[in-house]
């Protein structure tokens, strides 16, 4: 039986590791970055797949300049709300 994979996650993670770097000013730590993913995530809709094929389809379908766009904006969001609200107490 195949495990459901939401392409979404992997699409996030890429954006996010392409803009925090940009984005020096916020915390870094892996906690942040677990809160910024689900954050982002929490706004973005789900792409469930099956296989390898569909992985590989709807990654091809989240390059679209609207995917991409809205991809990046609930990322840099994510950034900015939890990079200045961390669950923690100072940075790490």
């Amino acid at each position: 039986m195949q495990e459901l994979h939401n392409v979404m996650e992997d699409c996030v993670e890429q954006k996010l590791n392409s803009v925090l770097p940009q984005m020096e000013q916020y915390c870094q730590c892996e906690q942040c970055r677990r809160d910024m993913e689900a954050y982002a995530l929490n706004r973005l809709p789900a792409k469930y797949v099956l296989s390898e094929k569909g992985i590989v389809y709807q990654k091809f379908d989240s390059l679209s300049v609207q995917s991409d766009a809205e991809i990046t904006t609930a990322v840099i969001k994510a950034v900015e709300m939890i990079g200045q609200h961390p669950n923690h107490d100072k940075k790490q």
